[in-house]
């Protein structure tokens, strides 16, 4: 399994979001989350991704037991074995699309050519190859999500956590973001978990989760 996650629980202030979340996904394998909202499915991906800590449980990446790291090997995991999309993009708005893309890649301080070399094959790949040069701002909401999940994959990710991906876009662009993950799913055998609101995306995945209650149903 890629991520194994036992019995998370996670209150804010008296409201308990999470009652003992079990979930396990295999390599190469979309999963989905759907639930009301409020019902705690961002919470749950944020644990998932150590942006956040939980009250009590355990979540594992690739065996490795997260919470029990020390905090700057924490942060070594979310650059280098996961990566975020999210709803609103958070490109930055000063950087070019291929700047955007590389900066994960810097962090992990890896060889800037290297780095550049990768971000120009993703940027390709996904249909992005003459708009590298381009600010965000002179990008349609689709392409700004495409340099996202660019950006997401500069580091060879073992799992890629996508929140709400599609949620800002129109019809046609949701589509096309829906079809790429599934596509980086066949040709590389990338792993995703999503939380969305979409029905069409939920129901493709190959396996679908609802949160209720605080539980995965």
């Amino acid at each position: 399994m890629i991520i194994e996650v036992k019995g998370l629980y996670k209150s804010y202030q008296k409201i308990q979001v999470l009652r003992g979340v079990d979930l396990s996904v295999k390599e190469a394998e979309i999963v989905s989350i759907t639930g009301a909202s409020g019902s705690g499915k961002s919470t749950l991906l944020h644990i998932i991704g150590a942006l956040e800590t939980p009250d009590s449980g355990d979540v594992f990446l690739n065996q490795k037991k997260i919470f029990s790291l020390p905090s700057q090997e924490i942060a070594k995991v979310r650059n280098q074995d996961i990566g975020f999309v999210f709803q609103f993009h958070h490109l930055f708005p000063e950087f070019s699309a291929i700047e955007n893309v590389c900066i994960p890649g810097y962090i992990a301080k890896r060889p800037p050519k290297e780095v550049k070399q990768r971000a120009e094959a993703l940027l390709d790949f996904l249909g992005l190859s003459g708009r590298q040069d381009h600010k965000p701002s002179e990008m349609s909401g689709g392409e700004q999500q495409r340099v996202a999940i660019a950006r997401a994959l500069i580091n060879d990710p073992a799992v890629i956590l996508a929140d709400e991906p599609s949620g800002n876009l129109d019809d046609e662009a949701t589509l096309e973001i829906h079809r790429l993950f599934f596509r980086l799913r066949d040709e590389f055998g990338q792993t995703f978990v999503v939380v969305t609101h979409d029905r069409n995306l939920a129901d493709m995945a190959d396996r679908k989760f609802i949160l209720k209650e605080g539980h995965l149903i």
